[in-house]
């Protein structure tokens, strides 16, 4: 069953030097998102492969203040996304539904893998 509708927000970032075309693989990304008043700062770097990235995320009071940082440790922003999500579960899978302003309906599925497990593979 899907959840109920979330407005999300969200504002990507680049390090200097990465342009769209070039690998992601051992870059560090940001994002930061809105949602239900909260505010997420996001930072994903990608492993072996664009999809199998480490992850660390935390709330910010204020989100003015964290793009201000995030420009000034010399990071762009790429693409906004605003969008309502709707999630569900399925065994071992997340499933994201998204409707995507001027974009259109996605799903993203997702399944988490553990150390040593091979992203690919899965």
């Amino acid at each position: 069953m899907l959840s109920a509708p979330v407005h999300q927000d969200d504002q990507a970032y680049a390090q200097a030097g990465w342009e769209y075309g070039m690998s992601k693989v051992g870059v560090a990304f940001a994002r930061l998102r809105t949602q239900d008043g909260r505010h997420l700062f996001t930072l994903k770097k990608p492993l072996d492969n664009e999809m199998a990235c480490l992850e660390d995320e935390t709330e910010v009071a204020d989100r003015d203040e964290m793009h201000r940082a995030i420009l000034a440790m010399g990071c762009h922003p790429t693409v906004r996304i605003v969008k309502t999500r709707r999630t569900a579960t399925s065994d071992e899978l997340s499933l994201c539904l998204d409707k995507v302003e001027h974009a259109g309906v996605f799903l993203e599925v997702e399944k988490v893998v553990g150390p040593g497990e091979s992203g690919p593979e899965v």
